[in-house]
């Protein structure tokens, strides 16, 4: 994947737009056991959380896309 690519990903806006496709299939909890609603309570703090994680390859994602510290 391009650096690129990543980037435009990983971006607050499309974050953003990916939370609302989510929300709109009603979609189940994720492998890290938060709820689409439990998520929803605390949003622009947690697709913060996600931006940073995914950034920097840490959280719950380094262990789901296999990154090593």
């Amino acid at each position: 994947m391009s650096s690129g690519f990543y980037e435009k990903v990983l971006h607050p806006t499309t974050l953003y737009h990916a939370w609302k496709v989510v929300k709109k299939k009603n979609a189940a909890g994720g492998v890290d056991g938060c709820s689409v609603t439990l998520f929803e309570e605390n949003l622009k703090v947690n697709l913060e959380k996600l931006h940073q994680d995914l950034r920097g390859k840490t959280g719950i994602w380094s262990l789901i896309c296999g990154w090593r510290s």
